[in-house]
């Protein structure tokens, strides 16, 4: 199940990737849509969600892609006023949002 979702097509939010193989599959809850943001707990930040929560899992990348900014969304689902907090942190890990 874990490399079924890790290497699905039906990824939201990503204009380009470096690599799929640098996808993480996280923990999340049930009720988690792609673009909601996601603790990955290796690196403790949070990652915008390719996918939408499957058996209390999602995929994320954290390095090296550009992610489509339109897609980002709290947690309830509203648009962020400010994302320039995800911004800066993606850039630490080579993403950008665009």
């Amino acid at each position: 199940m874990v490399d079924e979702l890790k290497y699905t097509q039906n990824v939201r939010g990503v204009i380009f990737e470096a690599t799929v193989h640098s996808r993480v599959v996280v923990d999340c809850p049930e009720n988690l849509k792609a673009g909601w943001l996601v603790k990955y707990p290796l690196v403790d930040k949070q990652f915008m969600a390719l996918t939408d929560a499957k058996d209390g899992k999602t995929v994320i990348n954290p390095v090296n892609c550009v992610m489509d900014i339109n897609y980002l969304r709290q947690n309830n689902g509203n648009t962020f006023k400010n994302p320039d907090w995800v911004i800066k942190q993606g850039i630490e890990f080579g993403i950008s949002y665009i």
